[in-house]
């Protein structure tokens, strides 16, 4: 077709489609173009830490089937040389007396889940099909990203029990049957705090610019930028086993899984005309979640919204916008966290649509994640909005928003165009970081139960012992 010396091209619906490479029942696609550059080495975090967990946490789920002070002599065998001179008497020492408890533990360090955890492509090279979407840390204005990568470490425990009498030795093997679930398994709910490497940390700093002419930084300013980015909390204090004040990366409901053997007894020791030291024993395999290692990388991401209008049977209408435009940040500094797509599809809210009335959503399940600070921070009669923002993205144009947070209500203050809408949110993570440490006590407690209660006196609030 020929007009004023141009040529057109007629297209069908199908032909306008195909050229987008939608099919009819896609109306929105979202175009995705980005440069991948790794910034560093991958960082191997000490696993000291982690075992150092598994121990603590079994230890104390074994010693929680038992009445307080049951035991009037406790062993691990992976303590210190000089613990027992610490916590015992002198006579205790020359004389065990019973019941006494004997924990020995060992790693099986050939366990990699049949090869999953195995990564031999060195420390320079890190292959992730997932790319960046298990990033962690996310810095869109800087296009600085951290992401980790878990592995499963497997110890072997033996829990022995000495008694003085066969009586008590039965009883104590069918309470232990029942209590510790002899030929089964189990599984539990941790949030545990990981070490992080220094010379992550100080690779951000140096890329951040917040380092002076000695190397050093803030750490208040470094812990404001990691929580206001992070989708875990950061936490900065006094590590035991250096002595020194470090970082750990509080990584809620990690899963524990434990196979219990059976619950073997044996015949005592014959001393003189009695026997004595009647045993109780079984041996427990533990699956301890650990990190293999951190990769620290720039990723920058461009995305293009195509979106379809049919205004007719034979004319479309089509709009093409690019979210690299929406802030990463808004006015009080907070980061875009997330984005999701809401869809009207019922009968009654598509007639509305038609007739240009406004339209309200319940975002009930998009809030999930932040439901218990969004629930903290009204109980104390504060709007959610001082930690979170909310913009509505509907075809090309932003569309302002009334929000009820008693109801979780989202209310649209003008008509929209069509039934899709962008939902941005801007969400100041460091209030959310600091409001669940202080409701669940993160800087008391390095492994804390993520469940209400899994066990007989194990409950969410009790402080594990140090060992």
């Amino acid at each position: 077709m020929e007009q004023h010396g141009k040529y057109y091209k007629v297209l069908s619906n199908e032909d306008v489609l195909n050229a987008l490479g939608q099919t009819e029942y896609m109306p929105i696609q979202i175009n995705k173009s980005y440069d991948h550059k790794l910034k560093t080495n991958l960082i191997v975090p000490p696993v000291y830490q982690a075992y150092s967990l598994a121990i603590e946490y079994m230890s104390y789920w074994f010693y929680s089937k038992f009445p307080p002070n049951f035991f009037k002599h406790k062993f691990l065998d992976a303590s210190h040389v000089l613990d027992q001179f610490r916590k015992l008497r002198n006579k205790d020492l020359l004389v065990v007396n019973k019941p006494a408890a004997h924990i020995v533990v060992d790693q099986d360090r050939s366990y990699n889940r049949e090869r999953i955890d195995l990564h031999n492509l060195g420390l320079n090279l890190y292959s992730n099909h997932c790319s960046y979407k298990d990033a962690f840390f996310i810095d869109r204005e800087k296009h600085i990203y951290i992401s980790m990568v878990m592995k499963m470490l497997l110890l072997n425990f033996n829990f022995s029990i000495r008694v003085a009498t066969r009586s008590v030795q039965q009883d104590i093997s069918d309470v232990a049957e029942m209590a510790f679930r002899a030929g089964g398994s189990q599984k539990h709910y941790l949030d545990v705090d990981y070490p992080i490497p220094k010379e992550l940390i100080g690779q951000l700093a140096c890329d951040l610019n917040m380092c002076n002419d000695n190397n050093l930084y803030n750490v208040i300013d470094m812990l404001h930028y990691l929580n206001q980015r992070s989708g875990l909390a950061f936490l900065y204090k006094f590590n035991t086993a250096t002595g020194n004040m470090d970082y750990f990366l509080r990584v809620p409901r990690v899963m524990i899984h434990i196979r219990t053997g059976d619950i073997n007894i044996d015949q005592g020791t014959p001393q003189s005309m009695i026997t004595n030291n009647y045993t109780v024993n079984f041996e427990c395999q533990v699956r301890f979640p650990a990190i293999k290692f951190f990769a620290y990388y720039s990723y920058i991401e461009r995305e293009s919204i195509k979106s379809i209008t049919k205004l007719d049977t034979k004319s479309f209408l089509v709009g093409v916008t690019n979210l690299c435009s929406i802030p990463h940040t808004n006015s009080k500094g907070w980061n875009w966290d997330f984005r999701t797509t809401y869809t009207f599809n019922s009968k009654e809210e598509l007639e509305k649509l038609k007739n240009k009335e406004l339209l309200s959503i319940d975002i009930n399940e998009i809030t999930g994640e932040f439901r218990d600070t969004i629930e903290y921070t009204k109980s104390i009669a504060i709007n959610p909005e001082v930690f979170i923002e909310i913009k509505a993205f509907n075809y090309v144009d932003f569309v302002p928003i009334e929000i009820d947070w008693d109801h979780m209500i989202i209310h649209f203050l003008k008509p929209l165009t069509t039934a899709e809408v962008h939902l941005i949110f801007y969400i100041n993570k460091e209030y959310i970081h600091n409001t669940m440490s202080m409701l669940k006590q993160y800087d008391k407690y390095r492994l804390k139960p993520h469940d209400d209660k899994i066990g007989p006196n194990i409950n969410i609030g009790t402080k594990l012992p140090n060992l």
